[in-house]
């Protein structure tokens, strides 16, 4: 699956945060999106978590919620692949 040219994968350390599905601790976060997005997390940036797949959403205070079967709706396509891969079991 390809992405546009125009998007930009960028990494970066954030405040440690922990995933509300698997409570994974982690502290590193990659952005996806246009050019110039900031790295830093901000209130309702949406994240897949690296361990388990699942879609959270920033809160104001840098921890994390679990999205809403709507707002993962809404995710581009290219992220719901990668949810489905990370959902799927491993030999």
């Amino acid at each position: 699956m390809a992405l546009h040219e125009e998007v930009w994968i960028r990494s970066g350390r954030a405040r440690p945060h922990e995933c509300p599905a698997c409570h994974t601790v982690c502290d590193a976060i990659t952005v996806v999106g246009p050019a110039g997005t900031a790295v830093t997390p901000e209130v309702g940036d949406r994240s897949l978590c690296a361990y388990c797949g699942s879609v959270n959403i920033f809160l104001f205070d840098g921890r994390l919620r679990l999205a809403t079967p709507e707002e993962c709706e809404q995710l581009p396509e290219w992220a719901k692949h990668w949810m489905a891969r990370r959902s799927t079991p491993r030999a």
